[in-house]
């Protein structure tokens, strides 16, 4: 048993040593505990369902050889030949849009369940009921049940349900809907939808008339994915053989609804390695100042082996030390981390996964936030329990008797080496999140994009079937938007993707050719780049009337230099796909200036070829194998692009949505992006993981300090008797000085080595969030080195300037 008691009266007697390690302690295991609470609220969200790893989604495919098998009969499949499944739920998504008060839309979805989908799922409203049996057919005519978090928002949590309403905007119909239930934003989080209405009674006389049913199982309790994927087999070989089939054949796939808890993403590992560096610092930390405080007692300790006491009574008794050390950071930490959990949910920007996260303690957070402070205080207190108790008593005396010698010191400790190393990866990373944010910021899009916005109109009917009213509809849009006051132009996109036949084939003086990797272009408007603000460097723009002709083409400079060099491009032909691809040549009548259209390419990376095409050629796509089946005309989705008159485009960006609908055809919708949403939301992120990293990188500064001091005034103390001696011998004050500040150099330039060649690897985690840098940055890894450095000087002055205020004469006195 460990001495907890002697434990807890010695470091009573050290109030200063105690509370600098509980509290160095209690900061390391506090990011850790907080750390531990966010992955494992991604990784194990809260849930609205019961047993979610019983229950599977399950999509269905297959018409038979007749083509007569509707999504009726397959629903019937899975309730009476899967005898795995103990209930069955359906539900159908793209219920429409919703409308609510003041003419209000969100950014929400909804979807369409049967009277028995809460109850499958063993969702509990908490507000009003949900769909049941019972009311089936009152539900299915005008009742919606909304999640929590558009009860919040739209109706601030109004507990008179019968007051609040909203329309659903449908392909068919526009519905005035009542509320009559409310359910925990978790189920949001889960099936990203946030109202629900309900399917008719009959689900499968509506399953026969539309193949966009799927049914959710939950299974018999001690039933697996493996048994359900049997029953699965036996049901496509049942059909099979019943009905024959189709080109593609009977098909059912299931998977869990339950998410896998061991699936760590980049930003999880992120978060976790920053948290075992500053943890690891912190215990190397206590180490080094256990050790430092057992040089003053090894006479005590000399003393008590003498008088009998065994060596693992002396490391018994540091390790209780360091135990009780451990539990009161961990105490201390637990409760700082709860305090800072909402913090930093509150701090995360709206696509990371803060919507329903739930960041609490929970038993896994405190299990393993105790398992690290007790593997903590194993770490910093078996090295020096073990190194002090390793006492000769025969040079104790000698050392105390007036000889100069001592025991061979420690001169570079690894520990000190790794803190430094640590440190300065981590204040790289956060240097580089701060390099990459000003690089954003000052990115050059080749065009203004602060008074942009891209508005696309979308028609819920089949694209391949309705192209006459995809035309409609985009005719009517662009009407209706050139009719707006603060709107200065309109002009229209499409991409067309080219990666069937890669590749842009331009022609070069003397017959020649050269092709350039190639993906795609955009069909757009005569006045696109005139709207967008792209400048024409040679040739001229589009005009109106070449939207009349076969098709000419504007090719940017960086695309240009890269297919004719130092040729005049203009008037020469190009075409869309390898040379010996049949397809027209078109002629290039301008070159524009080059424009960014990915924040997150890397420095050095090639960007894209930007190439503009305006004519009325056919477009053409392959529906099914080229040379087998027919090659069909299509239209490219259009996105329209609006110049705003005023720079803040805020209230237009709301005005769209609000009033575009009653223009459009009534199976139109429409999403309104602004142009610089890309930069904004890459910048909230920069700023969400600087405010992380910074956190994790000042706090393992300020314990890298509090490690070189330790360490330094360890050595000062073991080296006191020699600088008195070498003061009595007429060293200076600055040669003492400039020797202890020797020391610690070396320490902090082989920390500084090493921890140059880990970010090389540790800062790959940054990568995805870093945009246009690499993970390797010099001007980021020296403004780290600098901090570093200049934070690591200003601990190391106090233990130098201590060395030099040795008095020699009481130091020969006690000799």
């Amino acid at each position: 048993m460990l001495p907890i008691r002697a434990a807890i009266k010695s470091l009573r007697r050290s109030p200063g040593f105690a509370t600098v390690s509980i509290l160095s302690l209690a900061v390391a295991l506090g990011l850790v505990a907080a750390v531990f609470g966010l992955v494992d609220g991604i990784r194990n969200p809260r849930t609205a369902t019961r047993d979610p790893e019983q229950l599977f989604a399950v999509n269905m495919k297959g018409t038979g050889a007749s083509g007569t098998v509707t999504a009726a009969d397959l629903i019937e499949v899975v309730e009476t030949r899967m005898p795995t499944v103990n209930e069955v739920a359906f539900e159908s998504f793209g219920a429409g849009e919703a409308v609510f008060e003041k003419n209000i839309r969100l950014q929400t979805s909804g979807a369409r369940v049967s009277a028995n989908w809460f109850a499958v799922r063993g969702v509990r409203p908490v507000a009003g009921r949900v769909f049941s049996e019972a009311t089936a057919d009152e539900d299915a005519v005008a009742s919606v049940v909304i999640s929590e978090r558009i009860w919040k928002t739209v109706f601030d949590s109004d507990e008179r349900l019968e007051r609040l309403s909203l329309s659903i905007d449908g392909a068919a119909e526009t519905r005035r809907v009542q509320v009559i239930g409310v359910v925990p934003i978790e189920l949001a989080a889960e099936t990203r939808e946030d109202y629900w209405l309900s399917l008719p009674r009959d689900v499968k006389a509506f399953a026969r008339t539309t193949r966009g049913v799927r049914p959710l199982v939950r299974l018999h309790p001690g039933k697996t994915h493996d048994s359900l994927n049997v029953d699965i087999r036996n049901a496509i070989e049942y059909l099979t053989g019943l009905h024959g089939s189709d080109r593609v054949g009977f098909g059912f796939s299931a998977w869990p609804l339950a998410k896998d808890p061991l699936n760590i993403s980049d930003f999880e590992w992120l978060l976790i390695g920053a948290a075992i560096a500053v943890l690891v610092i912190a215990c190397s930390n206590l180490a080094n100042l256990v050790l430092a405080r057992g040089v003053a007692r090894q006479h005590d300790m000399a003393v008590r082996l003498s008088l009998g006491a065994r060596r693992s009574d002396i490391i018994r008794g540091v390790l209780a030390e360091c135990v009780v050390i451990a539990l009161a950071g961990a105490a201390l930490g637990i409760l700082a981390a709860a305090w800072g959990f909402g913090l930093l949910r509150a701090s995360m920007p709206e696509r990371l996964p803060a919507g329903a996260l739930v960041i609490a303690m929970s038993w896994r957070v405190i299990a393993l936030s105790s398992g690290a402070a007790i593997l903590s205080a194993l770490v910093f207190g078996l090295l020096p329990a073990l190194r002090l108790s390793d006492i000769q008593l025969s040079e104790h005396i000698k050392e105390n008797s007036g000889t100069t010698t001592s025991r061979k010191r420690v001169k570079f400790p690894a520990l000190v080496i790794g803190q430094v190393a640590l440190s300065l990866a981590m204040l790289t990373g956060v240097a580089l999140l701060i390099r990459a944010s000003q690089e954003v910021r000052a990115v050059d899009f080749g065009f203004d994009p602060a008074r942009l916005l891209q508005v696309s109109a979308f028609s819920r009917v089949r694209a391949d079937t309705a192209e006459s009213v995809r035309l409609a509809l985009w005719a009517a849009t662009e009407t209706r938007l050139r009719q707006y006051a603060t709107v200065e132009a309109v002009a229209w996109r499409s991409y067309v993707d080219t990666k069937r036949s890669p590749g842009l084939t331009g022609e070069r003086t003397g017959g020649a050719f050269r092709t350039r990797p190639f993906e795609g272009y955009s069909y757009v408007s005569p006045n696109y780049l005139r709207t967008i603000g792209i400048g024409i460097g040679k040739g001229r723009d589009f005009a109106d009337h070449d939207a009349l002709g076969e098709g000419v083409v504007i090719v940017d400079s960086v695309t240009a230099l890269k297919i004719w060099g130092s040729e005049d491009p203009i008037g020469k032909l190009v075409k869309f796909g390898q040379p010996d691809r049949i397809s027209p040549w078109f002629r290039v009548i301008g070159v524009s200036r080059p424009m960014r259209s990915d924040l997150q390419r890397h420095a050095g990376e090639e960007r894209p070829a930007q190439v503009y095409f305006v004519g009325k050629a056919a477009f053409s796509k392959p529906f099914g194998e080229p040379g087998i089946k027919p090659i069909r005309a299509f239209v490219p989705q259009r996105a329209f692009i609006v110049r705003a008159k005023a720079k803040d485009i805020a209230a237009l960006r709301l005005e769209i949505p609000r009033t575009m609908r009653s223009a459009l055809p009534a199976r139109g919708i429409v999403g309104v992006y602004g142009f610089d949403d890309q930069r904004q939301e890459m910048l909230a992120q920069q700023r969400f993981f600087s405010r992380v990293l910074g956190t994790f990188g000042l706090l393992a500064l300020a314990l890298c300090a509090v490690g070189l001091f330790s360490v330094l005034s360890y050595s000062v103390s073991q080296r006191m008797r020699e600088h008195g001696i070498r003061v009595a011998l007429g060293a200076s004050s600055k040669h003492i000085f400039t020797d202890v500040l020797h020391e610690g150099a070396i320490l902090v330039v082989a920390g500084t080595a090493v921890g140059g060649l880990a970010t090389i690897w540790t800062n790959k985690l940054v990568d995805p969030y870093i945009g246009m840098l690499y993970h390797i940055d010099v001007r980021a890894l020296v403004a780290a080195e600098f901090v570093l450095v200049a934070v690591a000087l200003l601990a190391m002055m106090r233990p130098a300037l201590r060395a030099t205020k040795t008095d020699p004469v009481q130091v020969l006195r006690a000799v």
